[in-house]
């Protein structure tokens, strides 16, 4: 009851709406920061992904990905690197380099991207095969397939990548 009169209070003097405007503002301006640093996005990210196989032989794909929006509409996302394929002792037993490049149209809803690629191309330098890229490098790696990743904003100027919630690509901007 007391609980309930104090609500009516805040109400009457508008202090619950300043705080709700408040909130919504923050959110506003958190998403179309966001947007805006997407739409304007040129950024690279390295990565390491290992696989140790049951035979104790592993592979090391090495690299960086590049990724370039300048609408927020379309984007190209590029992978330069190696994978390399290791026996148990460790000595090299294969060295594929890789250097592939996707084209998305990008569409944005809060915090996620949903983008469907409408071109994948092989560039030059590129001695890796289709199953190597699509295993280690771009696991959706096939025009008409569609990606969808959250976005996170970091010290309020860096761009995360990654799956629900959890930013697993980090964008260095260039």
């Amino acid at each position: 009851m007391i609980a309930c009169r104090l609500f009516l209070r805040l109400l009457k003097k508008g202090v619950l709406f300043i705080l709700l405007t408040l909130c919504l503002t923050v959110l506003f301006i958190y998403l179309v920061g966001a947007k805006a640093l997407i739409a304007s996005a040129d950024c690279t990210a390295p990565l390491n992904l290992y696989e140790v196989k049951h035979d104790g032989s592993w592979v090391l794909a090495s690299g960086e990905y590049h990724f370039f929006s300048d609408s927020g509409n379309a984007a190209k996302s590029t992978y330069t690197g190696n994978i390399f394929y290791m026996n148990a002792d460790g000595k090299n037993v294969h060295i594929s380099p890789v250097n592939r490049e996707i084209n998305s149209s990008i569409k944005m809803s809060h915090n996620r991207v949903f983008s469907k690629i409408t071109s994948v191309n092989r560039r030059f330098g590129d001695h890796s095969n289709e199953n190597e890229v699509k295993d280690y490098i771009f696991y959706n790696y096939t025009v008409g397939g569609t990606n969808s990743n959250s976005i996170f904003l970091l010290n309020g100027r860096q761009l995360g990548s990654g799956p629900e919630n959890i930013p697993r690509i980090i964008c260095q901007t260039n």
